[in-house]
Order: C-alpha cells, then structure tokens, then sequence
C-alpha cells in the first residue's frame, strides 16, 4: 500500500479504514462484525495488509465447520489498529464508555 510523504494513508485508503474501524467497534456481535466487514468488502478498496484477514472471514462463514471468529477478530482489529492507530483508539474508547454507561 502506497503512502503520502506525511507518512499517512492515502485519503480514500483513509476513510475505507475509517469505514471498517466503525464495523469493528460497533455495538453488534463479532459473527454480525464479520458479516457487515464481508458486506462492505465487495463493495470497497480493501488495503492489501487486511485483505488476508477478509478472505479468512468469508472462509469461516463459508465452512461448514464452526469456528469461533475470535480466530480472526483479534488480529483484525491489530491490523486495522496499526493502520490508523487514533481513529481506533478513540473508537476503542466510546465503545467501552458506553458499555460502562450500560453497567452503571
């Protein structure tokens, strides 16, 4: 994946990040996180360095023997995260606010 001389992602590679992180933290489960991720994937510029986490998706969905998607969660998000390391940590943060919010 090519970056700008501010060492940033390009600005469309920017918002499919973007785009994801929100998947990934959004109130839903990690199988619904997979499904919408699958969904948005046909229809965006996936960077190369999260494409494999893509294909081990769908092969989850696909097989006929169930995995836990933990499996492919976690490096997921490890890999979204190094991509644009602020917007996730500042998603990160209201995601477990307001699971915080809840339990109060």
């Amino acid at each position: 994946m090519l970056k700008n001389s501010a060492n940033q992602l390009p600005s469309n590679t920017e918002k499919v990040v973007k785009e994801l992180i929100d998947i990934y933290w959004s109130d839903i489960y990690n199988s619904q996180v997979i499904e919408k991720t699958i969904e948005a994937a046909a229809n965006l510029p996936i960077p190369q360095t999260i494409q494999k986490f893509i294909n081990s998706m769908d092969c989850i969905v696909k097989s006929e023997i169930k995995v836990s998607p933990m499996y492919v969660i976690e490096p997921y998000g490890e890999a979204l995260e190094k991509l644009n390391p602020g917007y996730y940590s500042e998603k990160r943060r209201v995601f477990y606010q307001e699971d915080m919010d809840f339990i109060i």
